[in-house]
């Protein structure tokens, strides 16, 4: 895979994605106290909804931010947002949001473009599913030469599809990747005007119709193309207030821990289904094949560095961003580690080397 591969297909999305808002971030100051009158928190949420899905509906469900924040002057100001990391991005660009979870890739693009920001937690690891348009002769992804895709440029599918093609021996060159909306892209494939789509749980309904064919799964660590990300503060508020952002991660593994209790299944589904507009059956298969606590684990590891690292070489590689990260130096351990210990969950969950591999007990 070749860097001018992804300049025609992918340079002018990528840079569409934040536009002026680097220089929108407040400066760097100085600590202003413990804690700060309004801690602004995004999530993802439902279209016109007031509740955020997945552990950022957890948190705020269960609230575990306020009992975290008790007596400590603090207003939350929790807000779902529907427009995906992109979204999110330019809230950050433009000093509306202290605190947010969403996928690795277009935090990547956010950081590589100026936004300053500090990776606490991982938000787990999402399964994707590609489909084809239902006569599309291909049955699986490497019969994707000379097909028609549909992604979003700079949204999580973007770097998982790349992946995916790249992992089954297919070249950018050999596809034609076309911009388009995860629900545009549904409704193009539905209507037989692209040969296929990288996305979520949503394509299980055009599945039931007969108007796609899901040929793939992004399942297992011997993929990397399932979706990853974490929990974030920005630079500004982690070191304007340490204390609070330690009680965030708190508020975020009891969430995490919620949703890990065997006997908390059932409640996490219909939180999620009562949350979006995900049907409790498609929640079911999508992770009929393992435990939430696996799914939404939040340590961070070294298989979750290794996930940031390789997407950004990657990115640089292909020209989708230009300037490098230190990721070491973005990926906060310290915090999680701390709070870790003081709930009594230091090895709770899994911990994993670069290579996805279980370790010994910290």
């Amino acid at each position: 895979m070749h860097k001018r591969e992804f300049l025609k297909l992918l340079g002018a999305g990528s840079v569409a994605v934040l536009v002026g808002g680097c220089d929108k971030n407040p400066p760097t100051a100085a600590a202003t106290g413990d804690f700060p009158k309004e801690f602004r928190i995004v999530g993802h949420g439902a279209w016109g909804s007031s509740r955020a899905t997945g552990i950022m509906g957890v948190l705020q469900a269960q609230g575990y931010l306020e009992e975290e924040f008790a007596n400590k002057g603090v207003k939350i100001d929790f807000k779902p947002m529907d427009k995906g990391g992109i979204g999110i991005n330019e809230a950050i660009a433009n000093g509306l949001v202290d605190a947010s979870c969403f996928g690795g890739f277009p935090q990547i693009i956010g950081r590589a473009r100026g936004l300053k920001t500090r990776v606490l937690a991982s938000q787990g690891y999402h399964y994707s599913y590609f489909a084809v348009r239902k006569d599309f002769p291909g049955r699986k992804p490497e019969d994707l030469a000379g097909a028609t895709i549909g992604v979003g440029f700079g949204g999580y599918g973007h770097l998982s599809t790349a992946i995916m093609l790249h992992e089954h021996g297919i070249g950018l060159k050999q596809v034609k990747l076309v911009n388009m909306s995860g629900t545009d892209s549904s409704a193009a494939l539905a209507a037989g005007r692209i040969d296929g789509y990288l996305g979520d749980t949503t394509l299980f309904a055009l599945e039931e119709q007969g108007l796609v064919r899901i040929i793939y799964a992004t399942k297992g660590r011997q993929t990397h193309a399932s979706g990853f990300g974490g929990l974030f503060a920005t630079a500004d508020f982690a070191e304007r207030y340490p204390r609070a952002v330690h009680h965030l991660v708190r508020a975020f593994l009891k969430a995490s821990h919620w949703a890990a209790l065997p006997e908390n299944r059932a409640a996490y589904f219909e939180l999620q289904t009562r949350n979006s507009t995900t049907p409790l059956r498609y929640l079911e298969r999508d992770h009929a094949d393992r435990d939430l606590k696996e799914a939404l684990n939040p340590v961070v590891d070294d298989y979750l560095v290794a996930r940031y690292q390789e997407a950004v070489d990657f990115c640089l590689e292909n020209a989708i961003i230009k300037n490098p990260i230190d990721v070491n130096a973005w990926i906060d351990r310290s915090t999680i580690r701390a709070a870790l210990t003081e709930l009594g969950l230091l090895n709770y969950w899994t911990h994993l080397d670069a290579a996805g591999n279980p370790v010994a007990a910290v």
